[in-house]
């Protein structure tokens, strides 16, 4: 069943609603480390977005303008993606911590395929940020840029975790009314004032649309410039917080923090994740943590996002069947011939577009489509579904390894040594060794106080008892910190230069 598309209008239309029927509730509010608040209420969010609107105006940019917001979590990013669909534009975020060379890589490749752009970064903001909070307010007119043939409004960016992150365009469909599953959580009723605090960088698609969808929906959406799990934590004493949304990376981070208040997490009515991998630690321990049935996984991803309903598990389920991210509707698994596996064996994962038409990429790469239905298309997993139809990961297509003639999915592996209670995270990589042989490399971040206690000889027997023989890994290295963005995505390009060193 296709869902209406959501247009600049309704977005535009949805924001003037909230800021009439309840001007002076918070919608969006960025934590200071002690648990402060910089908030923006309704009335304040829907003004800021005019002003934007006109400043693009005095520049004289036109509606084709793509908007580049290369900002850090900040109170006025939702107002520069409302102010520029009031202006009839498209919005493209992007990370701060994108190396120089790949971005100016990215601009190119948006500026040919899109348009001209304009960058507001941290000191183009920091020059609006008093002109955006004063002065007269006029309200938006018919956005320009909706009606027969629009053009996308929103551009986002994929993980790039194996070099440059791709550009795809994204609609929101079925955005900002009570029916929205992010209106309550997806599972139990709760009023206005329940907060969502969401941990991690605005331009991840994760985090960008949940919190779209939340603010559409009359609730506040709380997050924080950077990620500390201390910060996490005074939030949660000092404000109503209904769910929390976090990555799998920050979920292991505060459970291996010393002292954490365990408490305030007890508070919170759900904890969501996606985005990567959750170890089974992670999992129980977060299940140990607030209860089993307040702990969801959301599989989803960029290229599918509002053309397929996401799957979602929560705690309960996934303790039936450990690993699963869920039954898999909608799913078929295809071998490298493009033919429908068995039940356990692992392929490619496809995807149906039940809901409309799936994103595309800006550019020359295309998503591929499975060669006997193209309604089902390729999410870049590899996966397997059970005989019940339940859903579960291996890897990305990107990672999986051949050594010795077997298929090797890192993830397992890295899966078995995260277990290790002194260690705090943890990437495996493929290495060619001085004969030639593709090897796995495992490089090992300690916890905190660790670093004297964990050598690899104690990594090393560790994984003896859950490896076999390929996929033990032949060297274990050691690092103060792993290069993860702030979403928690591992950069795997950057840790191939690590082991090579």
């Amino acid at each position: 069943m296709s869902i209406p598309t959501t247009t600049r209008a309704d977005l535009v239309g949805r924001i003037a609603e909230l800021a009439r029927t309840c001007p002076d509730t918070v919608a969006f509010a960025v934590a200071a480390p002690d648990g402060r608040l910089e908030s923006l209420t309704y009335a304040e969010l829907f003004a800021t977005s005019c002003r934007f609107r006109d400043h693009l105006r005095e520049l004289g940019a036109g509606p084709e303008m793509l908007v580049v917001l290369d900002l850090d979590n900040e109170p006025l990013y939702l107002s520069y993606l409302f102010g520029t669909w009031m202006h009839g534009g498209a919005v493209l975020p992007v990370s701060t911590t994108l190396p120089a060379p790949d971005k100016r890589s990215l601009l190119g490749l948006v500026e040919t395929a899109i348009g001209p752009t304009l960058v507001v970064d941290a000191a183009a903001s920091a020059g609006l940020r008093e002109s955006l909070r004063t002065g007269p307010v006029t309200p938006p007119g018919e956005s320009p840029g909706d009606g027969e043939g629009a053009t996308p409004y929103l551009y986002l960016t994929s993980g790039g975790s194996t070099g440059l992150p791709k550009v795809v365009s994204y609609t929101f469909r079925g955005v900002g009314r009570s029916s929205s599953p992010h209106a309550t959580g997806g599972r139990e009723p709760v009023g206005l004032d329940g907060t969502r605090l969401v941990c991690g960088d605005l331009h991840s698609t994760g985090k960008l649309t949940l919190a779209l969808h939340v603010v559409l929906t009359g609730c506040r959406v709380v997050t924080m410039r950077d990620f500390a799990v201390d910060t996490v934590t005074a939030v949660l004493r000092e404000q109503t917080v209904y769910s929390l949304c976090l990555s799998p990376f920050h979920m292991g981070r505060i459970l291996v923090h010393p002292d954490l208040d365990t408490a305030a997490y007890r508070r919170l009515g759900r904890v969501s994740h996606g985005g990567t991998h959750c170890p089974q630690w992670v999992k129980r321990g977060w299940i140990g943590l607030v209860g089993a049935k307040r702990v969801h996984e959301v599989y989803s991803s960029s290229e599918v996002g509002g053309s397929a309903r996401p799957i979602m598990c929560d705690g309960q389920e996934w303790l039936r069947r450990p690993g699963t991210v869920g039954l898999g509707q909608g799913i078929r698994i295809l071998d490298e011939q493009g033919a429908d596996v068995k039940p356990g064996t692992i392929g490619e994962v496809f995807v149906a577009q039940t809901t409309g038409r799936a994103n595309y990429y800006v550019g020359s790469s295309e998503l591929r489509a499975a060669a006997d239905d193209p309604t089902y298309v390729s999410v870049a997993d590899l996966g397997w579904l059970d005989e019940d139809g339940y859903l579960f990961i291996a890897d990305r297509l990107s990672e999986t390894l051949r050594i010795d003639g077997q298929t090797v999915y890192p993830s397992m592996v890295e899966e078995a040594i995260g277990e290790h209670p002194l260690v705090a995270d943890v990437a495996v990589v493929g290495v060619v060794d001085g004969t030639g042989q593709l090897r796995l490399h495992a490089v090992v971040e300690p916890v905190p106080g660790a670093a004297g206690r964990l050598d690899a000889t104690a990594v090393l027997d560790h994984c003896r008892q859950r490896l076999d023989e390929v996929r033990f890994p032949r060297v274990v290295q050691f690092t103060e910190r792993l290069p993860r963005t702030r979403e928690g995505k591992m950069r795997r390009s950057v840790v191939r230069e690590i082991a090579a060193r």
